[in-house]
């Protein structure tokens, strides 16, 4: 059994383009015929009973301008001369306004390595250039959130309670040691839980160590998550 909806995020193929991605995706399996897809009907992202739900632009709710992005029927344009148009602009009246203080949180990044290499690996990568590595899954060094605005989980922590990678929240509560936020969908709808720091082991193929990033195991959604 295979789930999920197609129109979202394709394949990572690494260091590929587009047309590898489209490529690798399950639709393009020698497989795909021999599938039997069934079809939900009920889009449980937009079921909840928020005030921004119901708003209405251009003649369309929020629930059916969401499945026209995913159709691609809503207009995109080019950020860029010779850039493709993938991108799209979001209604103002389906956005969340989160005005208030921005908090920034900085990762702690050390590295793990052998103790017969230590001294120059270390020497050669300074914990300043580290500070400026991203890896897909993991948290960045630096990070600016707002109460108010939505995340995503990028680790299981506790699914008991509905902490699992890829859950949605909402900001409720911004600490030094921890972060509280609203679970946004699913079995856990807007229950209230706590993301603490943690220490992730980031173990790359393109670097000769082992990155200990202390973080919160998060990624803001921002505009560009709507491509």
């Amino acid at each position: 059994m295979f789930r999920g909806d197609f129109r979202q995020t394709l394949p990572i193929v690494a260091n590929a383009g587009r047309e590898e991605s489209v490529d690798a995706s399950l639709t393009r399996s020698y497989l795909w015929p021999l599938c039997t897809v069934l079809h939900l009907t009920q889009n449980m992202r937009v079921t909840s009973n928020t005030a921004y739900q119901w708003r209405v632009f251009g003649g369309q709710t929020f629930a059916e301008w969401t499945l026209s992005v995913g159709d691609g029927s809503v207009p995109a344009r080019s950020l860029a001369n010779n850039q493709p148009p993938d991108w799209i602009e979001i209604p103002e009246a389906f956005m969340i306004q989160s005005p208030g203080p921005i908090q920034t949180y900085f990762s702690s990044d050390t590295l793990h390595i052998d103790a017969t290499d230590a001294a120059r690996i270390e020497a050669e990568y300074p914990i300043e250039f580290l500070n400026t590595l991203s890896f897909n899954g993991y948290p960045e060094h630096h990070i600016d959130l707002k109460v108010f605005t939505p995340i995503m989980l990028l680790r299981n922590l506790n699914p008991a309670i509905g902490l699992c990678n890829g859950t949605r929240l909402m900001i409720i509560y911004l600490g030094h040691y921890v972060i509280k936020g609203l679970i946004m969908g699913g079995t856990f709808n807007w229950k209230t839980v706590a993301i603490p720091r943690v220490v992730l082991n980031i173990n790359d193929n393109r670097w000769p160590f082992v990155l200990k990033r202390r973080q919160f195991p998060v990624r803001p959604l921002l505009r560009h998550d709507h491509q």
